[in-house]
């Protein structure tokens, strides 16, 4: 079955003041063939009306980071590096890849020109200005390593949570408990960059991004850091939250910057420090290069989607038992 928008009826209603089996019946009695949950285990979620089975196909995508473990939900949408066969264990759904990339980012074209320059002693900026929840304890020691391969780098972490004082001295604590003095780090807080141009501006500081590891990696930021021309390094991970930023620089085209082990980790920041004239060249064409990959295509995501949904449908009728 091809897509064919001539027979859609598209419109918008509000279900969120009525019950989830008033909801169900309502989608049912509206013959909605195919029903997204954007939730998952989210505040708000109404993983209840799937649980009832209001559409014959039913899928997750995009807004939560596991398995909804819904027996009624039949999809779990994702693309190739994010959900690989191996973590199939990991879903009570079946893994519905996409080709390319499971999402687009939108890298907005008022977004500050990038004015870094390297620095004339030969110091290196490394950082990340995640969510303080990702930094885990693997993040800092695998960091501490990097810090300790490179005698002239310093780390830059920016995220809100660090306003809080009990915050930073844990950083200090456990980077110093690692060999890392404190005047190779530098914490700073969000209130640094109040406006999204002064943040995006702010990557500025950073020669190289650090990609958290052990839990949940870089998103957003990950993608942010991309458009400022600063180059991300990676460690694969096991599991979804973990494979974000290695899904997103195979889209890109540079899987040159997934590392499989933390030594490997290690060795691409070294190297990428080591070479000047690389991160030079990045600064002005990494942008450029965005806007041609499938991490910025939205529309042929949607089209992607579109085939997957008119698929899954199809399969369903295949699979539907004859009056």
């Amino acid at each position: 079955m091809k897509p064919n928008r001539s027979g859609l009826n598209q419109r918008f209603l509000n279900l969120s003041t009525i019950t989830d089996q008033a909801a169900r019946d309502r989608i049912e009695s509206d013959q909605i063939d195919v029903l997204i949950d954007l939730s998952g285990h989210t505040a708000h979620n109404r993983l209840g009306i799937f649980a009832r089975r209001a559409a014959p196909i039913q899928a997750h995508y995009l807004g939560y980071m596991g398995s909804t473990g819904l027996t009624e939900m039949d999809y779990w949408i994702g693309d190739a590096s994010l959900t690989p066969a191996e973590t199939n264990h990991h879903y009570s759904e079946t893994i519905w890849q996409l080709p390319d990339i499971w999402i687009s980012y939108h890298g907005r074209p008022d977004a500050p020109i990038s004015e870094w320059a390297t620095s004339d002693n030969g110091d290196i900026c490394l950082g990340s200005f995640n969510n303080l929840s990702k930094i885990t304890a693997a993040t800092i020691n695998l960091w501490a390593r990097v810090l300790l391969a490179l005698p002239r780098a310093n780390l830059l972490l920016k995220t809100r949570e660090l306003a809080d004082p009990n915050n930073r001295q844990r950083i200090l604590g456990s980077l110093s408990a690692l060999g890392i003095q404190p005047d190779r780090i530098e914490l700073m807080d969000s209130s640094i960059t109040p406006e999204w141009h002064e943040h995006m501006a702010y990557y500025d500081r950073l020669d190289i991004a650090l990609d958290p590891v052990g839990g949940m990696g870089g998103g957003t930021t990950t993608c942010d850091a991309l458009w400022m021309g600063v180059p991300v390094i990676t460690l694969r991970g096991d599991r979804m939250a973990s494979l974000m930023t290695t899904s997103m620089l195979n889209a890109l085209g540079m899987p040159g910057w997934i590392a499989q082990t933390e030594d490997e980790y290690i060795d691409k920041v070294v190297a990428l420090a080591n070479d000047v004239e690389l991160r030079r060249k990045l600064r002005s064409s990494q942008r450029l290069r965005m806007e041609n990959s499938a991490l910025c295509n939205a529309a042929q995501l949607a089209k992607n989607l579109e085939v997957a949904y008119f698929e899954m449908f199809s399969l369903w009728q295949d699979k539907k038992p004859s009056a």
